[in-house]
């Protein structure tokens, strides 16, 4: 039998913080999440591992560019960072955000994860995957793919490496946690969502490019320190971040909205301003 003590410390650590002087002795219920506009979103807790809240947590959505951090995982596991690689004339065509690649340049692994993480590349994406696929873009994604099954993303399934629209491309707020914990074990990747802004390799012109992150958090608001944005015409604006302060590390995941900056922030003020040892039942 738990003992009254122990009672009211778990009801206070269930509380938003600050909000007692002294432990309460009658039942506390945390406040509800804010109303966002995405439709479906999570907060996960990494630090205690307790999903704080969720809303259609197992919906299949698009998931735009937010792709991008398992293609980053798989080319890490497959390629040295100061491998050297040519860019293929085909991913300078590519639809969507663009890096800028030249075709015939030649890039470092490196550089081309910096351009696909920071500057959301769909042209380094496909750099990037044809170089680890040994010239089929396919065979990388049979790897997104199989990694995706091996992380236990049952709910995903990847038809390219970067994130355009596709009726086989689509995943879950479920599974994007498992993503943004598993891309914790990649030391590099976090450095890389890290960075606000950066010079990249010259064009072959010799002008110096230089990419912001499409982070906008990043540097703006306490704590965040990745992870990655995306938008297409079919997921909305998608989210996948992860917010530091002291020891307490926050997931937060965003999908089909309308304004993901303004989704997150909500979501991240209401994960700290709330203690959590169980998963919170708002969830739809």
């Amino acid at each position: 039998m738990i003992s009254a003590v122990a009672t009211a410390l778990v009801l206070a650590l269930l509380a938003p913080a600050g909000s007692f002087p002294t432990a309460p002795t009658d039942p506390v219920v945390p406040p509800p999440p804010p109303k966002v506009s995405a439709v479906s979103w999570a907060i996960y807790d990494e630090t205690a591992d307790v999903m704080l809240a969720t809303w259609n947590l197992i919906e299949q959505r698009p998931m735009a560019s937010v792709t991008k951090v398992l293609t980053a995982m798989v080319v890490v596991d497959n390629a040295d960072l100061d491998d050297v690689v040519t860019v293929p004339s085909f991913a300078t065509s590519s639809r969507g955000s663009s890096a800028g690649l030249v075709a015939g340049e030649q890039w470092t692994v490196y550089d081309l994860l910096v351009a696909m993480l920071v500057r959301s590349g769909n042209d380094a994406a496909l750099t990037l995957a044809w170089h680890v696929g040994d010239g089929d873009v396919d065979t990388f994604v049979a790897m997104m793919n199989q990694r995706a099954a091996e992380l236990g993303m049952d709910d995903s399934s990847f038809a390219n490496p970067n994130g355009l629209d596709n009726a086989e491309h689509y995943s879950t707020a479920d599974d994007l946690v498992t993503l943004a914990v598993a891309s914790l074990d990649y030391p590099v990747i976090q450095q890389i969502a890290r960075i606000k802004t950066i010079k990249m390799p010259a064009d072959p012109t010799g002008k110096v490019r230089q990419v912001n992150n499409t982070n906008r958090l990043l540097g703006t608001y306490p704590g965040v320190v990745g992870l990655k944005t995306g938008d297409t015409p079919f997921a909305d604006k998608v989210l996948l971040g992860i917010t530091e302060r002291g020891q307490r590390r926050i997931v937060t995941i965003v999908m089909g909205s309308d304004d993901h900056f303004t989704d997150s922030r909500e979501l991240i003020d209401w994960a700290y301003g709330t203690y959590g040892l169980r998963a919170v039942s708002y969830t739809h």
